[in-house]
């Protein structure tokens, strides 16, 4: 039998406080790693009634160029290919407004994880609250996502939002960027160490 120690671990309320924003983050990013990031982002608190809405890539930010082709002598082919290029036309202008849209958001520091982000927010918010968040991954190509969650906390201008059930496709983009992310952290900290030395 296991000798009752008279006297339990001393824990000041200093760690006790650590030890619960530990509890906070965990809940937030689970079993996910997080990395501290700067990246374009915006989010806002959805309406109570408003429909649940899916995480989803925006569009892979590409950039191309295409030349005129000479028309084509079969007059048929020629007036479904114009028909079709003006269709490209009409759903590659609604890709450039949306890309245009994600390249002005501001850029912001964030807590990021597969399961979690902590960011700056000024507005009113409230723990269950559902937030949709428009952000754009630096990795190349640029990745533009619509992320949805809830909120688990808000509290001096900052909010810890939970991220909602997404497709494997998304949070898998999500944890390479963090990935990513890491390994330059590591990359800058070895050089920092380097040239210390």
């Amino acid at each position: 039998m296991a000798a009752v120690q008279p006297y339990g671990k001393v824990i000041n309320i200093g760690d006790m406080e650590e030890q619960k924003k530990e509890q906070w983050e965990s809940s937030v990013h689970g079993d996910y790693s997080k990395v501290d990031a700067f990246i374009p982002i915006e989010a806002r608190v959805l309406p109570a009634d408003a429909e649940e809405l899916k995480s989803r890539v925006s569009t892979d930010l590409l950039q191309a160029e295409f030349k005129d082709l000479p028309e084509h002598d079969d007059r048929l082919l020629s007036a479904w290919l114009r028909m079709l290029n003006a269709k490209l036309d009409a759903i590659l202008s609604l890709l450039e407004k949306e890309r245009e849209e994600f390249c002005h958001m501001p850029h912001l520091s964030v807590e990021l994880s597969g399961g979690g982000i902590c960011l700056p927010f000024a507005a009113p918010a409230a723990p269950g609250d559902r937030v949709e968040m428009k952000m754009m991954l630096p990795v190349a190509p640029p990745v533009a996502l619509y992320i949805y969650g809830k909120a688990v906390k808000a509290e001096q201008g900052r909010l810890w939002v939970n991220f909602s059930p997404m497709d494997e496709e998304i949070r898998d983009r999500l944890i390479h960027y963090v990935f990513l992310r890491q390994r330059e952290i590591f990359r800058e900290l070895r050089e920092n160490r380097r040239s210390v030395e």
